[in-house]
């Protein structure tokens, strides 16, 4: 279960995403294989100085409760929910077709309401608001069609019970099934078939696939398809319209070619450590978790790590940094 908590596994799965994508599209560039090996390298020399972290600061958090009951979490958590009903009075649901998802949402507030997956940390003595809380953490996502939302909060509850210890393999293997299937069926719902939507350039016949699994699959790998059709040539055309991702490291690469790629990666890893660090104050677990689940969405889907709710994310611990102990113990 470590393997989770690794820091460095962003690594290991950009190189198999990049591997897959050869594998699987008959058109794309063999270069995303010659990135993906230093990356690969990367990943077994730096995996067992993660695992050596972990194991190191284990007396600190492993086995132990991971809450957030102090004031100041208790009114970040208001603040979440009711910021959210605001917005579903003013926008409607996207679920319903109230309003186009992308369009859903104020400025700034937004960015607060899809922490909504922290809740399921935050704890009150009444065991009903609680419940309340945990219920809101997966509805709130469902409700506004957010798919990366909807991951992330599974994807924290998931660390948070390999952190305390509460979780085997049975759970594990049911909650990552659960988290895929609901994955790919949030996709139906949001944008339709994608077997009659989209035609790309599979070593396979696509149509063969269950359109569910097909979503996770297309989502899996369109985006290293995408730097795979374009990094030769430095561009950002796309082979399908509605195929619009790339790869956040992607982005870096057209900013000076391999230099810039490689320092993306590396920037990660270093952010990722010193969270990592950090955390043997087991408060800062959740932005570590955060920042973990970043670092896997955004070598897979697009822009995650370096993003606005990042930015959010960091405030609302820095406020929490800087609070007296009388507020934020």
């Amino acid at each position: 279960m470590n393997f989770i908590l690794n820091p460095y596994s962003y690594l290991l799965l950009s190189s198999i995403l990049s591997f897959t994508t050869f594998l699987f599209y008959s058109e794309g560039s063999l270069k995303i294989i010659y990135l993906s090996i230093p990356i690969f390298i990367l990943f077994i020399i730096s995996y067992p100085f993660g695992k050596s972290i972990i194991q190191k600061n284990s007396t600190y958090y492993l086995n132990k409760e991971l809450i957030l009951s102090s004031i100041y979490w208790k009114v970040v958590a208001f603040f979440i929910v009711c910021f959210a009903i605001i917005e579903y009075l003013s926008f409607g649901f996207p679920l319903y077709k109230g309003v186009i998802y992308a369009n859903f949402g104020f400025p700034i507030i937004h960015h607060l309401v899809v922490t909504s997956w922290i809740l399921i940390f935050i704890k009150f003595k009444n065991k009903k608001i609680n419940l309340f809380l945990l219920i809101f953490a997966f509805l709130n996502p469902i409700l506004i069609v957010n798919r990366d939302l909807f991951l992330l909060t599974i994807f924290a509850l998931l660390c948070k019970k390999i952190f305390e210890n509460k979780i085997n393999i049975k759970l594990f293997v049911i909650l990552l099934s659960v988290m895929f299937i609901l994955f790919g069926v949030i996709g139906q719902l949001r944008s339709g078939n994608a077997l009659q939507l989209i035609n790309l350039p599979f070593t396979f016949d696509s149509n063969e696939i269950n359109p569910i699994l097909f979503w996770i699959i297309l989502y899996m790998t369109s985006s290293t398809f995408n730097m795979s059709y374009n990094i030769n040539n430095f561009s950002k055309n796309l082979y399908d319209t509605l195929i619009n991702v790339f790869p956040e490291q992607y982005k870096w690469y057209l900013m000076s070619g391999e230099v810039t790629y490689f320092l993306y990666y590396i920037l990660i890893f270093i952010i990722l450590t010193f969270l990592l660090i950090i955390s043997k104050n087991k408060n800062y677990i959740p932005i570590y978790i955060y920042f973990l689940y970043q670092s896997l969405m955004g070598v897979t889907f697009g822009t995650k790590f370096f993003t606005t709710n990042s930015l959010m994310l960091i405030l609302v611990f820095l406020i929490y940094f800087l609070l007296p102990k009388k507020i934020s113990s």
